[in-house]
């Protein structure tokens, strides 16, 4: 089947392409980069045939260069989240209890946010009988810690969401400093791993030869197959089509 051989090696190609140039941005070498954009190069059959005994070896380096970038590109991904996290807690940062605070024995806890800006004034006019803290507050949002008797737990909360108030959808039972705290960790945490992954791309530098040497010799292979794609053949006979100069 000299279709799925053609496209076996087409894809390896673009495999060892991608690392080639993933090596040249990490490590440095434009000069590699442009070789390899060139065409194919001479090589003597002595020096083609030593190469070639070496691809599973450039191959292994290959995969282990794009594994090292899917690493990279993973850790950015989560880093992103976790910044969006810790700017989503910075409003948050004077709040002294855990999001998920509830009261106490005698108590009832509101912790939450309104659209918009509010005033203390006009929330305590809304529930009188409760004390009332804003946290943070801006334009386009309020957040607020809300305290009343626990026997006004109901009533305060009905008037409360009734006016707009609403709960954070995933409450943790950290305190927002607290969290910030194991964010940052995380964020550390990647950005080691990200530099371990960078140098073990940075390794490999130096072998952007055989790299290039990998694209030429499975674009060769890939060619072979395509013109045997174009012969008609069987065990014993094959049908060549072409042209010859005219004597």
């Amino acid at each position: 089947n000299t279709a799925a051989s053609i496209a076996s090696f087409e894809n390896t190609r673009s495999k060892v392409q991608a690392a080639l140039e993933i090596l040249t941005e990490t490590a440095g070498d434009k000069a590699s980069l442009l070789a390899s954009l060139q065409g194919k190069r001479s090589f003597t059959p002595d020096d083609f045939g030593k190469k070639a005994q070496s691809i599973e070896h450039i191959l292994q380096a290959v995969y282990d260069i794009l594994s090292a970038k899917t690493g990279i590109e993973d850790c950015k991904s989560n880093l992103a989240r976790l910044h969006v996290s810790k700017d989503m807690l910075q409003p948050w940062l004077a709040l002294d209890e855990p999001m998920n605070f509830k009261g106490t024995a005698c108590t009832a806890a509101f912790i939450g946010s309104f659209a918009g800006l509010r005033h203390a004034e006009d929330i305590e006019k809304l529930v009188p009988d409760a004390y009332v803290e804003i946290v943070s507050a801006a334009k386009t949002r309020t957040n607020v810690f809300i305290l009343c008797d626990k026997t006004h737990k109901e009533q305060t909360f009905s008037v409360l969401r009734d006016n707009g108030f609403f709960l954070p959808t995933d409450p943790s039972d950290k305190t927002p400093a607290e969290q910030v705290v194991e964010i940052d960790t995380k964020i550390t945490a990647l950005e080691q791993e990200i530099e371990a992954y960078t140098q073990k791309i940075i390794s490999f530098d130096g072998l952007q030869k055989d790299l290039e040497f990998a694209i030429d010799y499975l674009s060769m292979r890939a060619d072979k197959y395509q013109a045997l794609s174009k012969l008609g053949m069987t065990n014993h006979t094959f049908v060549l089509s072409g042209y010859i100069p005219k004597k």
